[in-house]
């Protein structure tokens, strides 16, 4: 039998009886963490495999997964150069940050790597004030077994970099 993601919300639906979005969401994040913390990667491609399994339960996955593909499809992406990419964001598609699919049509590094900067200084203080813009966003974020205090970090980081100008041979 090969599995869909409506075989696969039929047997969950089945077996383990009706879910909220919530109670989704908790468990997906228990497996999520499981994913982190495995230690190989056929160990983290079977707990990516739960996360996908248990997700497939939220209503109207399938539906905001379709679309979501053919939006995907039709943006311009920015490869990272590590097999992922961010979208470009357009006035089209509302967005306001790049999107976390790993698909990618445009390459921009050359572009960033020759953008003018400041000096390194300058950057160093660029950098200080991004982690405690970041620290300062994660302070206030409820601790009530549900959260983990670097959820997002690693991409706020990563966005804030991407952001900064990057310096110039030479200096």
């Amino acid at each position: 039998m090969i599995e869909t993601f409506e075989t696969v919300r039929a047997w969950c639906d089945e077996t383990f009886g009706p879910a909220t979005p919530e109670s989704i969401i908790d468990r997906a994040w228990e497996e999520w963490r499981e994913m982190l913390a495995a230690k190989d990667d056929e160990s983290r491609t079977v707990e990516a495999v739960d996360v996908v399994i248990i997700l497939c339960r939220m209503p109207g996955f399938v539906e905001a997964f379709q679309r979501k593909m053919a939006i995907n499809r039709g943006r311009k992406w920015r490869l990272t150069g590590n097999g992922t990419g961010y979208h470009i964001p357009s006035d089209s598609d509302g967005s306001s940050k790049g999107g976390d699919a790993c698909g990618s049509v445009e390459d921009d590094s050359a572009a960033r790597r020759d953008r003018p900067d400041s000096d390194v200084s300058t950057q160093a203080a660029q950098v200080r004030e991004q982690a405690a813009k970041i620290a300062e966003r994660c302070r206030y974020r409820p601790m009530d077994g549900a959260y983990d205090p670097w959820d997002n970090v690693q991409e706020a980081i990563a966005a804030s970099i991407r952001s900064m100008p990057l310096p110039t041979e030479g200096k």
